[in-house]
């Protein structure tokens, strides 16, 4: 059987190699950030899924609070409690 597993460098890692050559060889005039550029690539797209997938995590989760909060009519006055907060027999 064969190892599917897949190792060695990707896209990136090669276009970062290619461009730390042409820069130690002085071939290229970009400077040392956009030569390392390309590994930040990756990280900077999960970053972003990361963070919309929290985004919309958070919105949906904020909505469905708003929605599950009761009134309970206290003898004095009104007070608000989150469903989460009432005892099991009140659900």
């Amino acid at each position: 059987m064969r190892n599917s597993s897949k190792s060695g460098m990707g896209f990136f890692g090669i276009l970062t190699l290619i461009l730390i050559v042409l820069k130690v060889a002085e071939l290229i005039s970009l400077s040392w950030f956009w030569v390392i550029a390309p590994l930040l690539v990756p990280f900077l797209v999960f970053m972003i899924v990361f963070s919309v997938f929290f985004i919309y995590y958070g919105i949906r989760r904020s909505s469905s609070r708003r929605s599950a909060v009761v009134i309970e009519e206290d003898d004095e006055f009104d007070t608000l409690i989150k469903e989460s907060e009432l005892p099991n027999d009140r659900k």
